[in-house]
């Protein structure tokens, strides 16, 4: 045997050898790749829709874990909605490449066959689209040319699907659970934070020596910047709005109207030596509880002025008060704005801070066995002995007429001279009284015990619900976007399965464009007839032929079909 011996073609001359058809049984392996294939990109399609839907409207920071991915992540939302694109479109691109390739041999076995020519444009057809310009296939091979122009433009729906998900900005309202900063002058953190203290040396009480520096801190930046400190924001990052409610107990200034004319009467004003344009006094203990006396002269503008000395007086007791307030965070500037809005205040009694409500029984005034309602007492004492500091002393200045006593001002202890509770003109020797003195007063332990609650001084952050409104990302599903792509490759898939599947019947064998299957086809004394130059006219024709004596399924020039009006009779070989 030569070594070109298993490749040569057949020769059968002795015997006549009948074609038996085989089994349409074995079909369904075409079929099935089809019809299996559409259904695959059907399904994926329908996935791709479905995945789409359930991120409509979700937050693009959502994280849901799925087999450790983050399916909700923008990133592989991107990811899987390519990924299911891709897919839909490579099976259905798997379908109409599967009924091209029968659709291909039924068209070969047309009684006019193809040119060669033809046939080298229909087996490249799906590689190289210069080759829908042979006019063998334009003319011969219609289908062909559908389901391979088909087959090309089925990769455009991997392109537009993708974009029928967008990421857009909405304006969103919701509530969601939050800690919010809260204020118990009953807890150990302002036990710990709020108050220096002595301790008795022949037994471990002990007593409120001064307010602490963080203390007093909060009150002085109240008073000198005429507001409060505010709470930072308990809602997301990303909120343009975070609103809640909270309450807290805390020391109260109750303040009478101005009185006029009580001036003289007041032994805070010596007018002897010069005149007192300012002052403030604290009163510990009274029946009306701690009083804070403010008291201010009139200056030249002032209408009540008659040239005598004069001035009003303001009686501000100390409370202990129950304050409901409205917190507001909004976003939009560099720093945002924080607004605590006081909504209601309801007054629980008297406040009197005289030395036996100052003390404790158990050093340090932290300890558990301290009762919740004596470190109340002793903190709202240290909350109003900050304010003391800062605001009781004098404004004055001396008496122009007593020349040896010089010209001059003089600021005593209080810090009112720095604050909005007036205007010093120290050119003039003047303080000018701000018009609302019993509100700036009433505002002043106001804003401070708002910066205690900012600073979270209490033993834990309060469980609130927040109000949160602002720009958020979301996901935006176009159905109409994904859809349209999906019907057209949907409607030409099934075209061409249709097609495929007829051309599998009349077939009526499984096969394919392998290099063995084309070994076989050509494998005959027909196509050795073939002239080798300039065989592109020749047309043949793929059918049962008669090859050596041999019936076989092969290509063959057209005269080799006897059911063909150009057959000739040809002698036996």
């Amino acid at each position: 045997m030569s070594l070109h011996g298993p490749l040569a073609p057949k020769r059968a001359a002795n015997n006549r050898s009948r074609y038996v058809p085989p089994s349409r049984k074995k079909l369904w392996v075409p079929a099935l790749t089809i019809i299996g294939s559409l259904l695959a990109g059907l399904l994926f399609a329908v996935g791709h829709h479905l995945y789409y839907s359930a991120l409509d409207g979700k937050a693009v920071d959502t994280t849901t874990a799925l087999a450790g991915l983050k399916v909700y992540d923008q990133k592989w939302s991107s990811h899987v909605g390519t990924a299911l694109a891709f897919l839909t479109k490579f099976f259905f691109s798997l379908c109409i490449g599967a009924a091209y390739v029968e659709t291909l041999w039924k068209t070969a076995r047309r009684p006019l066959g193809l040119s060669i020519a033809g046939l080298d444009a229909s087996f490249g057809l799906l590689n190289n689209p210069m080759n829908f310009l042979s006019t063998d296939l334009l003319f011969s091979a219609q289908f062909l040319i559908i389901l391979a122009a088909i087959s090309w433009l089925i990769p455009l729906v991997s392109v537009f699907t993708p974009g029928a998900l967008t990421v857009a900005s909405v304006f969103v309202n919701g509530t969601i659970p939050c800690a919010i900063p809260a204020l118990n002058l009953a807890s150990v953190n302002a036990a710990v934070n709020l108050g220096s203290y002595n301790t008795d040396h022949d037994d471990s009480a002990g007593g409120l020596s001064s307010p602490s520096q963080a203390l007093q801190r909060i009150a002085t930046t109240a008073l000198l910047d005429g507001t409060y400190s505010a709470p930072i924001s308990p809602c997301a990052p990303g909120a343009s709005v975070c609103t809640y409610s909270t309450s807290y107990v805390a020391p109260y200034f109750k303040c009478s109207d101005p009185v006029y004319g009580a001036y003289l009467s007041n032994p805070s004003f010596k007018p002897t030596g010069g005149v007192t344009l300012f002052n403030a006094t604290y009163l510990p203990s009274t029946s009306a509880g701690d009083q804070m006396l403010v008291a201010w002269s009139l200056d030249n503008s002032d209408p009540a002025f008659d040239g005598a000395p004069g001035g009003y007086t303001v009686t501000c007791s100390t409370m202990n008060a129950t304050y409901s307030v409205d917190v507001q965070h909004t976003s939009g500037t560099a720093s945002g704005t924080h607004t605590v809005d006081v909504s209601s205040i309801v007054l629980n009694g008297v406040l009197n801070s005289d030395p036996s409500t100052l003390r404790f029984q158990t050093s340090p005034l932290s300890n558990s066995e301290n009762p919740d309602i004596t470190r109340s007492q002793v903190l709202s004492g240290a909350v109003m002995l900050a304010l003391e500091a800062m605001l009781v002393g004098t404004i004055e200045r001396s008496d122009s007429s007593q020349k040896d006593l010089g010209i001059f001002m003089t600021v005593n202890k209080t810090m009112a001279a720095m604050s909005n509770l007036g205007r010093v003109d120290e050119s003039a020797r003047n303080f000018t009284a701000a018009p609302d003195m019993p509100g700036l007063i009433t505002s002043l332990l106001q804003n401070v015990t708002i910066g205690l609650m900012s600073n979270n001084i209490s033993d834990s952050a309060t469980s609130a619900t927040c109000v949160q409104s602002g720009t958020q990302n979301i996901y935006v599903y176009h159905p109409t976007t994904l859809w349209p792509p999906y019907a057209a490759a949907v409607v030409c898939a099934g075209f061409a399965a249709l097609i495929g599947l007829s051309a599998v019947w009349s077939n009526q064998t499984k096969t394919d464009t392998s290099f063995t299957t084309m070994i076989q086809v050509t494998r005959n004394s027909a196509l050795d007839a073939v002239p080798e130059e300039d065989p592109s006219r020749v047309r043949l024709r793929y059918g049962l032929i008669t090859d050596g004596g041999e019936q076989r399924m092969a290509f063959g020039q057209l005269w080799n079909f006897g059911d063909h009006p150009l057959a000739l009779p040809r002698k036996e070989a």
